[in-house]
């Protein structure tokens, strides 16, 4: 760094870091999205297979979750383990924990149970929200779980409005792990205002609009699923949850007709580019994207690349790519 020429220094330290936002203080990343709840309350806001929900009906589901583990003594950054299928479940689960307060933990129900008693153990999870589909593979964590989907009965005894948190911009907002290929995993502390930032200038950089159609393809324990999620909810756009199999095969763009969609290099290299001609914007991310995904993706629609590690929030840099 100290060798660059002082003008190259000042393009990538200054000109290309002006990426301050104007955020109140008390500003966490759920009171964005009941922004766009006030303003869109009937627009779709999360789509899997035959079911959806409004930005009304998602808000009030999770603020009933929220509630309800107020009630169960959660503060201000607890840390909540979240360990869902990609799913409308995975939407209210996320939103609920956010909205009373604490910060979640992704878990995944596919890692060894060695590295999910690891994570909960270090990060100090005091319950998990979890689904009944993937609930026996925490349940040897040792603490409380909560299967939202078998919850109906319950939450439905719990108001519908907003909870107050007492929530700030810099709460703690999620805790997200390493991969620890250097040695031994660790925890990096996200706080709402990072988060916020982040997603509010992709919003930007991406042109998102309610009309969009954003695919949510990173598991949980990927900061990019948070990423996919401001994208969507904070220009009043539709997150559209599918399947493993539909993410791989690509079908699931074609079938609800996606307009934003996230996927490594290495994946966009087994899709063809010319059957998605409504997908207006793909971003690459993860790996090298090579001339020849440049060639064959950036014609006809907006490619971007981006980069960062999960400590900047998700991502550090994005460029957009334009084939010659």
């Amino acid at each position: 760094y100290r060798l660059l020429p002082h003008a190259e220094r000042e393009l990538v330290t200054v000109t290309w870091n002006q990426t301050a936002r104007p955020f109140p203080d008390q500003c966490g990343f759920h009171h964005l999205f009941e922004q766009t709840v006030d303003r869109l309350p009937d627009a779709t806001a999360a789509e899997f297979r035959d079911a959806s929900v409004t930005y009304r009906e998602l808000d009030e589901w999770a603020n009933r979750l929220a509630h309800y583990l107020q009630a169960r003594g959660i503060q201000p950054e607890a840390r909540i383990g979240l360990c869902m299928q990609r799913g409308l479940n995975m939407a209210a689960g996320l939103l609920g924990i956010l909205k009373s307060g604490a910060a979640y933990l992704a878990l995944d129900s596919n890692l060894p149970a060695e590295r999910l008693a690891f994570m909960a153990r270090d990060a100090g999870i005091v319950l998990v929200v979890t689904e009944t589909a993937v609930s026996d593979q925490v349940a040897a964590l040792g603490v409380p779980l909560l299967q939202i989907d078998a919850m109906d009965e319950v939450l439905k005894h719990y108001s519908n409005a907003r909870p107050n948190s007492g929530v700030a911009a810099d709460n703690l907002a999620y805790v997200i792990y390493t991969s620890g290929s250097t040695g031994k995993p660790k925890g990096i502390l996200i706080p709402h205002r990072g988060l916020c930032n982040m997603a509010v200038s992709v919003v930007e950089d991406f042109a998102a609009e309610p009309g969009d159609r954003v695919l949510q393809v990173a598991p949980l324990i990927f900061d990019v699923s948070i990423w996919e999620m401001g994208t969507a909810w904070f220009a009043g756009a539709a997150l559209i949850f599918a399947t493993e199999d539909e993410l791989i095969t690509g079908s699931v763009i074609k079938d609800k007709k996606i307009t934003i969609a996230s996927y490594t290099p290495s994946v966009l290299a087994t899709l063809s580019a010319a059957d998605y001609p409504g997908l207006r914007l793909v971003s690459s991310l993860g790996e090298r994207c090579t001339e020849r995904i440049v060639s064959e993706w950036a014609p006809g629609r907006r490619l971007v690349n981006i980069y960062g590690p999960s400590e900047t929030t998700a991502h550090c840099t994005l460029g957009e790519l334009k084939a010659e």
